[in-house]
């Protein structure tokens, strides 16, 4: 999993003909022919604004195990709100 705080200005320019580069990813941590969940959670609390960003595998860590949806979510939220 990579995690990132993401910068709303080039979030905004990645936009229209470009938008799918919000998608792309290059990390240390994830092979590249891998599948992954692109997560970008923005919060706002005590007047602070968060804008981050999770990349997870979607194949299982182990065989037989479920798509790891919930553990993507939970890892984006806990990091977003560590930020």
């Amino acid at each position: 999993m990579v995690h990132t705080v993401v910068d709303r200005e080039v979030f905004a320019v990645c936009s229209g003909d470009d938008e799918y580069k919000r998608a792309t990813y290059d990390k240390p941590g994830i092979p590249a022919d891998a599948s992954v969940f692109v997560i970008y959670i923005e919060t706002e609390s005590q007047q602070i604004r968060r804008f981050t960003r999770t990349v997870w595998p979607i194949k299982p860590s182990q065989a037989g195990e479920n798509i790891p949806l919930h553990q993507a979510m939970d890892a984006a939220i806990q990091f977003n709100l560590n930020q």
